[in-house]
């Protein structure tokens, strides 16, 4: 049974989460597929960008955790989610530090990216049935 939230600001916060995702997991996917190309090619400079991007939707949902989501229906499952992504960054970043760009390319792709859509469809399901738009 939907569990329609009122809170506006907390409503806000979840709908530019999925913005942001709408916008972010295109942009990894494409960073990560360029790590499989030629050195030259390679996207070692926009690893800030990167860093960036998960900084802001671990904020969030830390954000979130802590003005009340825990109410959602699916909250349990974002946390899992989130909770994998962490393990997976341990990963990505040991790839990093290797200068594995085939390692970077596929832990992003296997590993990250089909989490971070499971977190977008996710947060499009709060949206869907428990936000108050």
């Amino acid at each position: 049974m939907p569990n329609n939230h009122n809170n506006s600001q907390l409503n806000e916060v979840v709908m530019s989460w999925e913005q942001y995702l709408n916008r972010s997991v295109p942009f990894m996917k494409e960073l990560a597929d360029r790590f499989y190309r030629s050195i030259e090619q390679q996207p070692w400079g926009e690893l800030p960008q990167l860093t960036e991007a998960i900084l802001w939707i671990f904020q969030v949902y830390e954000t979130l955790a802590q003005a009340g989501a825990s109410s959602y229906a699916v909250w349990k499952d974002v946390e899992q989610v989130m909770s994998g992504i962490s393990r997976e960054l341990q990963a990505l970043n040991d790839a990093l530090s290797d200068k594995d760009p085939v390692a970077v390319g596929d832990i992003m792709n296997y590993e990250v990216l089909p989490k971070l859509e499971e977190l977008h469809n996710l947060v499009s399901t709060i949206i869907k049935h428990e936000v108050v738009q």
